[in-house]
């Protein structure tokens, strides 16, 4: 795919706003006038080795993917062979129960993992209800206690308070028995 060139005009005021574009997010501008194909423009601009070494190392730890890389290669292999001994890649018999076989242990492996991650996330999920219920009943026992201890404090405060006022009470008798007593001048 070649680029189709603009006119002056155009080319100026798409530069203009290509520029401000690639101010504003920090991406490299894109450029109307290349006359290289898409996917060169997009690996000069943009995919650098670094980039993709990032990604196809963190692909290559996943098995579904190593099989499946390995089922390509392969069918290619086959496919490669096919044509050199002559035959066309349409008339060869090929052993389909073979790629549902491992399309398939894919998809058991697939769901086997994610029955198993659905039971630990199950299990967490029952043990943190456990630990909120545990959690809740710690604390109410705790308001318990607080409130019997603050209900027996403030009970001896009134038994306190009410000998407190019957021995002022008696001492209040006696004081004004006692100026009852005093004789008179």
């Amino acid at each position: 795919m070649k680029g189709i060139p603009l006119q002056k005009g155009e080319k100026a005021q798409r530069s203009h706003v290509g520029e401000c574009t690639r101010l504003m997010t920090g991406t490299p501008e894109v450029q109307d006038d290349v006359r290289a194909p898409l996917g060169e423009f997009a690996r000069l601009n943009w995919l650098d080795g670094g980039y993709v070494a990032t990604v196809q190392e963190g692909l290559r730890g996943h098995e579904q993917l190593n099989k499946i890389q390995e089922m390509t290669r392969l069918l290619k292999g086959l496919s490669e062979e096919g044509e050199q001994l002559g035959g066309s890649p349409e008339s060869e018999n090929f052993d389909w129960t073979a790629v549902y076989e491992v399309a398939s242990q894919v998809i058991d492996e697939y769901t086997e993992r994610a029955d198993k991650i659905w039971g630990q996330l199950d299990n967490l999920n029952r043990r943190v209800c456990l630990w909120q219920d545990s959690a809740f009943q710690m604390d109410t026992h705790r308001g318990f206690l607080d409130v019997n201890r603050a209900e027996k404090w403030m009970d001896l405060k009134e038994r306190y308070l009410g000998q407190k006022r019957r021995l002022l009470t008696q001492s209040v008798d006696e004081i004004k028995s006692t100026v009852a007593k005093l004789p008179t001048t």
